[in-house]
């Protein structure tokens, strides 16, 4: 039997390769997909001109509204008004993660106006405030798979979580068919057998419940109807879209899962032939079955009968306001989803080999790794890399989104967040290689025009180049063979460090200028960059607003900026950033000429030191210099203070020890021409 761990990998392979084969024909009725597909056992992203790995709502919820568990301390009776907070501290309004169709359309967007608004979940998704129709609709079965994924063989805290989570947006059958899918994700860690999954899953849910009915009925058609064809004709007279109105109800697409899940038995492959042929909300439904089935029938089931991991070499994106974040692997994943279950039981989590970003531990893994022209596997936990005599290969995994992601026109969700991999950062990695086998690595950046770097044959480790601030979408390793084939294996290979960047308006050129910058604003109207005339700017309407850059896991920095602002309520630097509601920032209010440094944690302000401001002159610019260490706050040369002021910052359990850098502004605008981060040991 699969391990715990290797379970979880395989639920999160399931869920994003149905993400990926059902999302190029969303919404296409049944006939239409047999009509212009057939049966849809394979991808068809390329044949519908789709990228094959994209931004998905599906994805990026599932796991980015894990991070409730972290910024709350990893408590077991979690609850909704928790998520809701981290709802707005991590969706980045009508970019990140959510269908943003507006209020009364879509079920998400409409409870975070509420959110935004100040109204709590659950009234946020309740029927009383939105509606049975509204309240009802499929957001909350679609999220749900990460709350099973940290509770293996714990259904009850799977369906509690499930629960608190999904009543942000959402009620009633909703909340009811999320805690179902919940309880039997949670119950397949230790039981594969489906029918016993179905019953426990019931006595999860009330009986008397129209969830609890559908599943009895669907449950019954099965045995009452050989074909799953005949059984979708007879679903569809008693539940469909114009009984189960809205734009994309939830009992209809539950009623799919069943049929795929019931009639697809055993076989990975025949379970997403189903659910993605009978149509409605395609990626979504063959999503949820994926993870199902993923975790129920165990790793190898996946590619019994088709290579999907392949293609998708393990890749998927999560765009939040933890802009660091976004480029990760279903690897990756799994090692996040298993150190959440350590904190929740307090016991060790496993850690990755040598603690690095790619690793290769479990079956199969490549973590984004590809070749167009050489053939690439994992190997006892390594990739190894088959170079033919005589030539020169390369092998790269995502750093950051790619230029047709960002050119797409098939974007419902937008490609939003930071690189993994910056400039003054230093690339470790460690080789097997055979005789007269030589290997360099390598980084690719967007600029005016494409351009390669390469590090060092023979060595272990690599200080990334100064790149001008263009973002690093690529990276790499070249090999380079004499007249006889050979072999590679990648041990692993991992990041440290902190940057080295300067940034102003012009070493960000051509269509990409801006990609690795996050403009947002919390509870009020709009933020945005502009980046003409020599200037960085940031605009924030009323309230609040942050444009910022880097990793989650930046730790110990010095950044320097000159601002200057002729109207606002405050202005300066923040940094620490890991979301819209928790950083650390250093700000003046030109209105009382003090300077203040501020924790912001879950949206609460706390004053931490406040400074008179006497060289404060109204559109003139302001010195900012800070230097950041472990628990350390150093203001050197800010705004008229005389010498080195030296702060500890609270932050008993750790959270804010990391994350990005950049402006922090409200109600008016500031501008910089520079912004430079300087990364210190």
């Amino acid at each position: 039997m699969d391990s715990i761990s290797e379970k979880i990998y395989a639920g999160i392979l399931g869920k994003i390769i149905g993400v990926y084969m059902g999302r190029p024909f969303e919404g296409w009725p049944h006939e239409k997909i047999k009509q212009t597909l057939g049966y849809v056992d394979t991808f068809v992203a390329e044949k519908l001109g789709f990228p094959l790995v994209v931004v998905d709502d599906d994805i990026s919820g599932t796991f980015v509204f894990l991070r409730a568990l972290r910024e709350h301390g990893y408590i077991h009776k979690l609850r909704a008004e928790q998520v809701g907070t981290t709802w707005l501290n991590q969706l980045v309004e009508n970019k990140t993660i959510l269908w943003w169709g507006g209020l009364g359309m879509s079920s998400e967007h409409t409870a975070y106006i509420n959110l935004k608004n100040g109204l709590r979940a659950p009234e946020s998704g309740s029927c009383a405030t939105n509606g049975k129709i509204i309240s009802e609709q499929i957001g909350a079965q679609i999220f749900i798979d990460g709350w099973a994924l940290v509770s293996p063989n714990q259904p009850e805290q799977a369906v509690e979580f499930a629960r608190a989570a999904a009543s942000v947006s959402h009620d009633g059958e909703a909340v009811y068919a999320a805690s179902f899918i919940a309880a039997i994700e949670a119950m397949a860690f230790g039981e594969a057998r489906l029918d016993i999954l179905l019953q426990k899953g019931l006595e999860t849910i009330p009986a008397g419940c129209e969830v609890a009915k559908l599943i009895r009925w669907v449950q019954n058609l099965h045995s009452e109807i050989p074909g799953w064809e005949a059984a979708f004709a007879r679903l569809k007279e008693y539940y469909n879209y114009e009984i189960y109105r809205g734009c994309c109800h939830v009992m209809p697409n539950l009623g799919i899962i069943l049929l795929a899940l019931l009639y697809g038995g055993d076989s990975f492959r025949e379970a997403q032939k189903i659910v993605n042929t009978l149509g409605w909300d395609t990626d979504c439904n063959a999503a949820n079955v994926g993870c199902i089935n993923g975790i129920r029938l165990g790793l190898e089931s996946i590619n019994r009968d088709y290579d999907f991991r392949s293609e998708i070499a393990d890749r998927l994106y999560l765009t939040s306001a933890e802009s660091g974040a976004a480029i990760s692997d279903a690897l990756n994943e799994t090692y996040q989803v298993l150190d959440v279950i350590a904190r929740l039981n307090g016991t060790e989590a496993p850690k990755p080999k040598n603690g690095a970003r790619f690793h290769f531990s479990l079956p199969g893994s490549v973590q984004g790794f590809q070749s167009e022209h050489i053939p690439l596997r994992n190997q006892g936990a390594q990739l190894q890399i088959e170079i033919p005599g005589g030539t020169t290969a390369r092998i790269a995994t995502p750093a950051f989104f790619q230029e047709a992601e960002w050119e797409s026109k098939h974007h419902t969700y937008t490609p939003t967040g930071s690189p993994i991999l910056h400039s003054g950062q230093t690339l470790r990695y460690r080789f097997e290689l055979a005789d007269g086998l030589q290997v360099r690595p390598f980084i690719e950046t967007y600029a005016p025009q494409k351009t390669t770097l390469y590090g060092d044959y023979g060595a272990e480790s690599w200080r990334i180049p100064n790149t001008d601030c263009n973002p690093i979408h690529r990276l790499g390793f070249e090999f380079r063979v004499s007249a006889n084939n050979a072999t590679a294996r990648l041990d692993f290979a991992d990041i440290s460090g902190e940057p080295q960047l300067s940034y102003n308006s012009q070493n960000q050129c051509g269509p990409y200028f801006g990609t690795d910058w996050i403009a947002s604003e919390p509870l009020v109207a709009k933020s945005w960059v502009l980046g003409h005339g020599g200037i960085i700017a940031a605009v924030s309407n009323n309230g609040p607003g942050l444009l910022y850059t880097g990793g989650y896991n930046w730790s110990n920095y010095e950044i320097e900026s000159a601002i200057l602002s002729d109207l606002c309520e405050y202005f300066g630097l923040a940094f620490r950033i890991r979301g819209l509601l928790n950083y650390f920032a250093c700000v003046v209010f030109p209105g009382e000429k003090v300077l203040r440094v501020i924790q912001k944690r879950n949206g609460i302000d706390t004053i931490l030191k406040q400074f008179p401001c006497p060289e404060f002159v109204r559109g003139e610019p302001l010195p900012f210099q800070l230097r950041v260490h472990g628990n350390r706050l150093r203001l050197q040369k800010s705004n008229g203070i005389e010498g080195a002021e030296l702060l500890e910052l609270p932050n008993e359990d750790g959270y804010l020890n990391t994350g990005g850098v950049g402006f922090a502004v409200s109600r008016g605008a500031l501008r910089a021409k520079t912004l430079k981060i300087s990364g210190i040991e």
